[in-house]
């Protein structure tokens, strides 16, 4: 990850959101971005769930709605490359006496985490 006016703006992000991005990134990278979450109380995230019934899910609705081959390679490689519960914590390095995590997923897909930075007294 390069550094720069965006690494800079996200050690002074009081919140961070991303939104199906996060599973672009190589566990290194993520490890990286985790890091440089110094000063963040609050981090939300969506991403893909990666479970074979998404998959399927998606062929069943390209039955119906005949998705394009690009949007159909892409839906396959992001549920892929998405995430399982208990993975992107480990990854981004959240140490659990600092953090609160909360992370869930959908029957449409979708992983879901949000994660508090534990308040000092």
């Amino acid at each position: 990850m390069a550094e720069g006016p965006a690494a800079n703006a996200l050690r002074e992000a009081d919140i961070v959101v991303a939104n199906l991005i996060l599973h672009h990134f190589q566990d290194d990278q993520l490890a990286i971005l985790g890091r440089r979450l110094h000063r963040a109380r609050l981090l939300i995230v969506s991403e893909p769930a990666r479970h074979s019934i998404h998959l399927w899910k998606g062929r069943l609705l390209n039955a119906v709605l005949g998705f394009n081959h690009v949007t159909m390679f892409d839906m396959a490689r992001s549920i892929q490359a998405g995430f399982r519960v208990g993975e992107l914590p480990k990854l981004l390095h959240l140490d659990q006496t600092i953090w609160t995590v909360r992370e869930s997923t959908s029957q449409l897909g979708a992983y879901r985490l949000v994660a508090e930075r534990v308040l000092s007294a």
